[in-house]
Formats: structure tokens, sequence, C-alpha cells
């Protein structure tokens, strides 16, 4: 929201960071906000409200720490070698665009200095210093690695190749790099895992997962690959959700811990909808569904919802077909009117035994012309 900040310093007024849906709680109360959005680009984060949690989600660094639990149930760092990601964390900030709904506008600059530059490192410093996090950094290492050997081996380098995106219905193809090297034999116990995550990175479903072990001689490398087909993701996808490969291990003769993950994410859908772009506010509009089975075999207890976000009531279209043959395809005309002006999006569901949430959406720019007529217009003064 855009207001005055007669509690910050000047110059902080203009654009504010609001979250309406807070996950914690901030001085006992879900909420979080007002920040200035050029306090958090400078790195303020002692100014009012919630300026460490809000950088925290725009441009942090990802720091991996490797527990595990003695015979105590005490919690014991295992490595002291800590993993840290600087981009994975703000690599874009989009807002819808207000002259098309179907674009985005990349507000990123407005939040940070270009990744990896001068200007990035050093507001990100002043981030640090300014919430206390290095000094917790390091109470926390001294707290838990105090007998940990500072001289554990990381001697072995595994890499997950890229996921660019994988259009539905292909398989998901895993292909991890294990590199030795040392002059020394490696045992590596490891395990793969893809899943689906919500938008907070927490797991939504597991589709499936390895636990194997390779060993490596002295400075070999080996690359080993994992194949998912449409038939075991297919009833996990569901709209809005990434995929990830879950990787982690560890080396049995030095200890050295790895973890690595790698987002995707399955595009394309089974379902289209077919719409015309404008409609007029109370007038009934005809769109088309089209639907196929992506899979070879029937699926059972088939629906079809549609409806227009969180605020509208969705409807089960009861004429569609709840069995439908393998690859077989579907078309059934529908209407739908807008009750208000502004951009509406049209939302269709496909729900099965056998797939999850297939989701297609087409955006329909409500008007009332009536408003805008000639006999309508504003008297002029």
């Amino acid at each position: 929201m855009w207001t005055r900040r007669s509690d910050c310093p000047a110059g902080y007024d203009g654009w504010q960071v609001v979250d309406a849906t807070p996950q914690e709680r901030s001085d006992e109360f879900f909420q979080c906000g007002p920040v200035s959005v050029k306090a958090i680009r400078e790195g303020r984060l002692e100014l009012l409200y919630d300026g460490a949690f809000v950088y925290s989600e725009v441009n942090a660094d990802l720091v991996r720490w490797f527990f595990k639990k003695d015979a105590s149930n005490n919690l014991q760092l295992i490595t002291t070698n800590f993993q840290q990601n600087t981009y994975e964390i703000g690599r874009a900030l989009l807002t819808p665009n207000p002259r098309d709904m179907r674009l985005v506008m990349n507000i990123t600059s407005d939040y940070k200095a270009k990744e990896g530059s001068n200007e990035e490192r050093e507001m990100h410093i002043r981030a640090i210093k300014s919430a206390g996090a290095s000094d917790r950094h390091e109470r926390i290492r001294t707290m838990y690695a105090s007998e940990v050997a500072r001289q554990i081996k990381e001697d072995i380098e595994v890499d997950i190749e890229e996921i660019k995106g994988v259009e539905y219905g292909m398989p998901v193809v895993i292909n991890i790099g294990f590199q030795n090297l040392s002059d020394h034999h490696r045992t590596i116990k490891y395990s793969v895992v893809l899943a689906t995550q919500f938008h907070t990175g927490a797991e939504a479903s597991k589709i499936n997962q390895t636990n194997s072990e390779i060993e490596l001689g002295p400075r070999e490398e080996e690359t080993v690959q994992y194949m998912t087909y449409l038939y075991e993701y297919a009833k996990h996808v569901a709209y809005l959700r990434e995929l990830c490969v879950i990787f982690s291990a560890s080396v049995v003769e030095t200890r050295q811990a790895i973890y690595m993950d790698e987002k995707f994410q399955i595009t394309g859908s089974a379902v289209r909808i077919d719409a015309i772009d404008t409609a007029q506010v109370g007038e009934a509009v005809s769109a088309t569904i089209y639907f196929k089975n992506p899979l070879n075999d029937t699926i059972h207890d088939v629906r079809l919802i549609l409806h227009s976000g969180t605020l509208s009531q969705p409807s089960v279209i009861q004429k569609f077909p709840q069995k439908i043959e393998g690859r077989q395809s579907v078309k059934i005309y529908v209407r739908f009117r807008a009750i208000e002006e502004g951009a509406r999006l049209l939302i269709a569901v496909v729900n099965s035994r056998e797939i999850s949430n297939m989701t297609a959406t087409h955006y329909v720019r409500a008007i009332n012309r009536s408003i805008y007529s000639n006999d309508n217009r504003l008297p002029a003064f």
C-alpha cells in the first residue's frame, strides 16, 4: 500500500509491504507490516515493522545445517561446512500488470539491487548486521559444533542436471552426477525423493523415493538416471504446485553430508478453455472446455468443476462424463455470467481417481457498457 510513515525517518513514505495472511506472530498477533519497500532495499531492517521477516522473503541467503540426534536425543552438528545459496530466495518478484492481467510486472529491482552486485552484497551485509543474524549464526555454530572435527573432508561432488521444465505427459528425467576428487575409495549412501510442494516449500505429496548406494574409486566419476512416468505423477500434480527433486547423501568414510534440491514445474495441461476475452456484465457467455485423458488407461469418478477464484461458488458440471477411456477426448459447452466489472479468471478443474487437479485458466475482462454509454455520462462542470 502507499502511505506516509511518520513513525520512520524522512524518506520512507510511499510503497509499504503489508502481508494480509501472515504465517507467524508479530507482537503476539498474526500481522505483518507495514514496512517501507525502500527500507527493505537498503537493508534498514530496524525500521518498523517486521522488516527482518519481509527481507527474509525477498533477499535471504539459504543456509543448510546438517544435524543428527545423539543417544540422549540432543541435536549434534555433523558438519561445519555449511552450504550457502545466495540466489534461491527472491529470484524474481512479480505482480499483475494493471493494464493487462495476463501479463506481469517485474518489480524485483524495487526490493533489491542486482543479485551478486557490489551494491546488493553491501545492502545484504547491512541487513544481516541490523537483524543480528551474523552473531546468531556464530552462537549456533559454537553451541552445536564444539565436538565436530574441523578436518572433515569434503571431497565428493554431486550435481543434479537442471530440469528446465517438463511438458505434461512426458517423463521426468533426473540425472545425478557423482565425482570423487580424492585419491581414496568412497562409499556414498543417498536418497532421491521426487515430491510436489506448496508455495511455502512444504511437501504436498511424495511421488516416489529411491534409496541407494554407490561406490567410487579414486578420481572416478559416474552418472545415474531416474525416470518418473506420467502414470506415477498424474495424481500428484496440481495447479500452482512445484515439483522438487530432493537429494541427500552421506559419505561413509568421511562423514561428509550432502543435500541438494532441484525445483521445476510441469507445463501444459490436459484441459483447455476456449472463450472470449471481453464480456458484458450480466450477459450469459458461452465457453468450450476441452479435455483429453492423458493416460492409456480409463479414468474413473471424473468431475469437472468451474469457478472463478476463492470468492466464487464452485459449480460441478453434471453433464461431464464420469468415465473416460484412455486417450479419449471430451468437448463440452458451458455458459457463465460476469456479475462485476474487472479482470475475472475462469478456472476449469478436472479430478478423478487417477489424476488430480488438472487445471486450465482463462482471463475474461468484464465491462459494463451502460455506464459508459452517451446516455449515462456524468454531467460536465
